[in-house]
């Protein structure tokens, strides 16, 4: 007899697999449904379309695959109901185990663990609702009180149904009374929708079962005053080392601490590549220690503008782990919680005071280590605090420097005069501050107060009695204030006040020019406002993303207005020149090099050019970043720009909060709950690159234009149709078409290509791409022209040097242009 050809349809999530595709269907919904991050790609013929709900995937499936909906599902009860829902019973959790004619079971569900099942997917899909979809907790407890009740009367008029039936077939007994015991038994669904009602027993399950790590509120006052404790003399800290302990039980984020990813080339792609790193005494020792970065700001979560706004605003303290790279720690739930207090008790009781409890876990960590027990044995991690990230009001504050940076030496970095700021800011380099002359001048300030205003040290930092580590040096610069919110809206001011008074433009023009200007891609998305109008109070204020799209897209707009070689005008191009090298997200010791030399000739050419403007500390910053970039690696690895997303997240929580009488532990404990849901399943915390697709349709490949024909030939062999779309997603950016993408560099030649078609083969994205030729820099409007050509050719994402793809504009002349967003390393 013939061996039979069985198709088996394995989950994406689990060891489940069955020889249904409905019945796959129901598994995912059943128990995948409610997981963090739940989504399912299609998968039918190299399709890559994603959905995070069952129902919308099988109407995708009989609408775009129709021979593959009528051979797998068209005879199944799910897919009779895809014109109006997908109704999922809980019988995919009971399924028997299906036989395979390879000895494998088809299916790992058993009735021995179907009630813990139950409860786990109750407590996630109750959580979801709640903490990330911000369903107030009475309506969720409501729905499973309703989820309940559906329930047990669906049981108990199936049993009605069952028991009429087999009355009318006089059905013996014994199997009327199997029949009774058997639905009167409540479902194991029912059972955790009523264990689970209230509120409070849904957490007490979270906390027991789920990765959940509980704030502690501490009291900061000594205890000696009468009567009860003020709320806003209260800080809640998250245990670190619990948090950590709970983030290696994750596989993902374990497979990424015990494995690093510093460069194998000897470019800096990351902190681990830098110097500070390699000369530390546990990182350079210990491959595997956790490296802590900390970040600290000051924010208000309610309206800054109103009559509460001081009372409640808040210092936050947040952490990442640098063993993860920087893509995925990126993301904000990689950003974790430390502890939370008002702003006011900060000033009143000192960072020593508020830290303490987080100091002290980080010398146990650097001592001790943290014990993890799982399935592969026992781990023991040892770490330490890697730097701190804030802004520079923040970072002085923190680090025990002078915050009113108008001391004799107002630099964390060195020891440059204040007088020096304004004659010579690029002297600084020769005398930095080391841990030797931070402590002798500690010394001598702690003798004498006034002294203080001479070396810019206050007091000594609570974070220098950690192991290994020391605020000279752990304190690096935050390129999202220095230069974005800082030097760039200077300069644009004195550039456009020029440009406004030398009869160049008009104010009007400029802001016509901004609201008309065809922005596209990620330009779209931070457009930045028009610019007040009154030229006597003429200020660049606004978000450090707008700031940075019009600092790149200035010159395109208005540099034909501006004459060749105008002096001023050079001093906005060199500060694009050291914006892009800034922003590089890999880079050369080489680079590093060319950056002191970029922001020296802006230093020097803005002092010559302006000399009435006062050099701001912030300008002087810019003169340590090569020796920052070859410390710590490139600067968007620990700009301050990611955590402060984070602010938003508890600035959102505020808005829906009717009661604030103890912000902090709601902060803090809502946040933790959030954090809980999306680390209960292993390998879902940091995303895998991840798919997605828009427009998408399939197409035969001999109704394609002879163009793509011929290009694609090679890629996609003897197929005759495809799935074209018309743009994907790639780990978070959209390549869509008449995007221009870089796949080469090569003695500073860009080789670019546009986007012309995009397919999806064998879930991967593909694109048709035409050559750009004849490519130019123009700087004096600082982007790439160029000229199409008649060669086509197929590109993957793996075939790129640069992740982010570029919008094609047209100047003044038409001539087709791209404006790069940061530079790129030769040969990458």
């Amino acid at each position: 007899m013939a061996a039979m050809n069985v198709k088996i349809f394995p989950c994406t999530r689990c060891e489940h697999q069955s020889r249904d595709f409905g019945r796959l269907m129901k598994h995912y919904q059943a128990i995948h449904g409610s997981e963090a991050g739940f989504r399912v790609s299609c998968g039918i013929d190299g399709c890559c379309r994603d959905y995070s709900d069952i129902v919308y995937l099988c109407r995708h499936i009989r609408q775009k695959h129709a021979a593959f909906f009528k051979e797998h599902m068209h005879s199944s009860d799910i897919a009779l109901r895809t014109d109006q829902c997908v109704e999922l019973d809980e019988s995919a959790l009971f399924l028997p185990v299906e036989p395979s004619e390879h000895g494998i079971p088809l299916s790992t569900q058993t009735s021995a663990n179907a009630e813990k099942i139950a409860f786990d997917y109750v407590a996630s899909m109750s959580l979801k609702f709640r903490e990330d979809k911000q369903v107030p907790a009475a309506l969720c407890q409501e729905m499973r009180h309703d989820i309940s009740f559906m329930l047990s009367s669906s049981r108990e008029m199936l049993h009605d149904t069952i028991t009429n039936k087999l009355k009318q077939i006089n059905a013996s007994v014994d199997v009327m009374n199997a029949v009774h015991n058997l639905l009167s038994t409540p479902l194991p669904y029912e059972i955790a929708c009523d264990t689970l009602q209230n509120d409070s027993d849904l957490n007490r399950y979270i906390q027991s079962k789920f990765g959940f790590v509980k704030p502690v509120q501490y009291c900061l006052t000594d205890g000696g005053s009468d009567g009860p404790i003020k709320k806003a003399d209260c800080m809640q800290y998250v245990p670190i080392l619990e948090t950590l302990k709970m983030l290696l039980q994750n596989d993902d984020i374990f497979s990424r601490v015990i494995s690093n990813h510093q460069s194998r080339d000897g470019t800096l792609n990351d902190v681990c590549d830098g110097n500070y790193f390699r000369n530390h005494a546990l990182f350079s020792t210990d491959e595997q220690a956790l490296q802590i970065i900390l970040y600290y700001d000051d924010f208000c979560p309610i309206n800054p503008l109103g009559h509460r706004a001081k009372k409640y605003k808040i210092a936050g303290f947040y952490f990442m782990l640098g063993n993860i790279e920087p893509k995925h720690r990126s993301k904000l739930h990689s950003i974790h919680l430390a502890a939370v207090c008002f702003s006011a008790s900060l000033k009143t009781y000192g960072f020593s005071k508020i830290l303490q409890p987080l100091i002290n876990d980080l010398i146990t960590l650097n001592d001790r280590g943290v014990t993890v027990v799982r399935p592969e044995g026992e781990f023991c991690f040892k770490g330490s605090l890697l730097f701190v990230v804030a802004d520079n009001l923040a970072a002085h504050g923190i680090g025990g420097f002078m915050e009113s940076f108008s001391s004799m030496h107002p630099c964390r970095f060195c020891l440059i005069s204040k007088s020096s700021l304004q004659t010579a800011p690029c002297s600084g380099s020769s005398c930095l501050r080391t841990p030797d002359t931070y402590s002798s001048q500690l010394q001598r300030v702690l003798r004498n107060k006034h002294l203080g205003k001479v070396y810019g040290i206050k007091e000594n930092s609570c974070l220098n009695s950690i192991p290994n580590f020391h605020v000279v040096g752990g304190l690096p610069s935050d390129i999202m204030h220095d230069l974005l919110e800082g030097v760039a809206c200077d300069v644009l001011e004195c550039v456009l006040r020029y440009c406004v008074m030398s009869n160049f433009i008009s104010l009007e023009y400029l802001n016509e020019q901004i609201e008309k200007f065809p922005y596209d891609g990620n330009d779209k998305v931070n457009k930045p406002d028009s610019l007040p109008v009154p030229l006597a109070n003429f200020k660049v204020k606004q978000t450090a993303a707008k700031i940075r799209c019009l600092l790149r897209l200035l010159p395109l707009m208005i540099g034909h207005r501006v004459p060749l070689a105008d002096s001023k005008w050079e001093v906005l191009l060199l500060l694009l020149d050291v914006h892009d090298i800034a922003m590089s997200l890999v880079l050369t010791v080489k680079d590093t090099v060319l950056l002191d030399d970029a922001v020296f000739d802006f230093v020097e050419k803005f002092c010559s050019i302006f000399p009435n403007e006062k050099i701001k500390p912030k300008m002087h910053f810019l003169t340590h970043y090569g020796e920052q970039c070859r410390a710590y690696g490139p600067l968007l690895n620990y700009w301050s720009f990611r955590f402060e997303s984070k602010h938003s997240y508890f600035k959102d929580l505020a808005s829906r909060l009717k009661c604030r009488k103890n912000i902090l532990k709601t902060f803090a404990t809502k946040h933790q709950y959030l954090q809980s849901w999306n680390l209960q399943r292993s390998g879902s915390f940091l995303s895998r690159e991840h798919i997605s697709s828009t427009g998408g349709k399939e197409v035969m490949v001999h109704s394609l234009p002879a163009f793509i024909q011929t290009a694609i030939v090679s890629a996609v062999g003897d197929k005759g149709i495809l799935f074209q779309v018309s743009s994907v997603d790639v780990d978070g950016v959209r390549f869509s078409q008449n995007m221009a993408v870089v796949c080469g560099v090569s003695d500073d030649i860009l080789c670019l290509s546009r986007i012309d078609a995009v397919f999806v083969l064998d879930s991967m994205p593909v694109f048709v791409c035409c050559k750009l030729e004849r490519q130019q820099l123009w700087r004096h409007c600082h982007a790439y022209s160029f000229t199409e050509s008649e060669c086509y050719h197929v590109l993957r994402v793996t075939d790129l040097i640069d992740p982010f793809p570029l919008p094609i504009y047209t100047d003044i002349n038409n001539h087709l242009c791209v404006i790069l967003k940061h530079s790129l390393v030769s040969g990458r």
